[in-house]
């Protein structure tokens, strides 16, 4: 329970705590009501006062919260009224007649507001929107929404966008269709002859093996490495006899050194996701290589931001360790 003071009579009454009780009674209460009423009608009373404003001439109401002294002060009907009087009281401000840069209208504006642009907001946002350009660029522009050609996919209009720059305008070939987007038959038929020879040679490099695909710098970095440390003979693409399947597990590792006991993964940017963690495929790989071949030390290699001269010195330090290693075991 606490004690409230009652706002009609001012006697003090207990209530609970989590009451919102302004009086102590129901006389109270009657008497609370009847005085809001007479403040509501008081109130409705001053919003039907009236006075002219000296700059413009209209006439404006009093609010209802304006108390008598500051009903008594205004004298203006708006901030911008009270500003140009105040400015022309005191002399700096000078009436102007300038011609809108947008819809080219006279409007009259005054120095004490800055310099000003435009006759209207809605002017001002057309003029914002056009990155500050002037009203003949702005023409400009329109006039290019009149240009148009024939898409080369489906023989319909295209027409020009309003900020298409010259140089895009001459690229475009098609309209918004991707059936279209495919370009020209020509164009298409060249571009899978090309990749259909890549792909040849790519098989051709690769000793005929057409599966799985391979990473050309990886074949280039064991290559070196292999060369420079005087390794012993691996499998993995171009110039390694080509990529090993390992058919207890079903995949085919980067590098494979029997002599070494060493396995190597080349991890470019396809073992990733998109939150910059490897992915699925690649894990479970991994996974089952550690488990079938637990005798082999599994090397990852992320070639991001290395250059091929740090990786093959950071590799031939875990070598020559692991030459060590067997050579003592034997």
């Amino acid at each position: 329970m606490k004690k409230i003071t009652c706002i009609i009579c001012n006697k003090e009454f207990e209530a609970k705590d989590d009451s919102s009780a302004k009086v102590c009674s129901r006389s109270c209460q009657t008497r609370l009501g009847r005085r809001n009423r007479e403040d509501y009608a008081m109130l409705q009373k001053r919003t039907e006062e009236t006075k002219p404003c000296p700059v413009c001439g209209k006439l404006f109401h009093r609010e209802q919260e304006d108390s008598d002294r500051v009903w008594a002060q205004r004298v203006t009907c708006s901030l911008a009224c009270r500003d140009r009087k105040q400015s022309q009281t005191r002399g700096w401000v000078k009436e102007v007649t300038r011609q809108c840069e947008v819809c080219g209208e006279e409007y009259d504006s005054n120095t004490g507001h800055g310099f000003t642009r435009t006759c209207s907001r809605k002017c001002a946002s057309v003029l914002s929107h056009a990155n500050g350009k002037t009203l003949d660029r702005i023409k400009a522009c329109d006039e290019r929404t009149k240009e148009s050609k024939k898409c080369l996919g489906c023989g319909e209009l295209v027409y020009r966008k309003r900020h298409e720059t010259d140089s895009k305008w001459q690229k475009r070939k098609y309209c918004g269709n991707p059936k279209c987007n495919r370009g020209d038959p020509a164009e298409r038929l060249a571009a899978s002859a090309w990749c259909r020879v890549a792909l040849y040679k790519q098989i051709e490099e690769n000793y005929g093996i057409p599966f799985p695909n391979y990473s050309r710098p990886a074949s280039d970095v064991f290559h070196l490495l292999e060369t420079t440390l005087e390794l012993p003979p691996a499998r993995y693409a171009v110039y390694g006899n080509g990529e090993i399947y390992l058919s207890e597990i079903g995949v085919y590792p980067d590098y494979f050194n029997e002599d070494l006991k060493l396995i190597i993964e080349w991890d470019d940017y396809s073992h990733y996701n998109s939150t910059f963690q490897h992915n699925e495929k690649s894990n479970r790989k991994k996974q089952l290589i550690k488990q079938y071949f637990p005798g082999y030390m599994l090397l990852s290699i992320s070639p991001e931001k290395r250059t091929t001269a740090e990786i093959v010195e950071a590799l031939g330090k875990i070598i020559h360790r692991l030459k060590s290693s067997v050579a003592s075991l034997r």
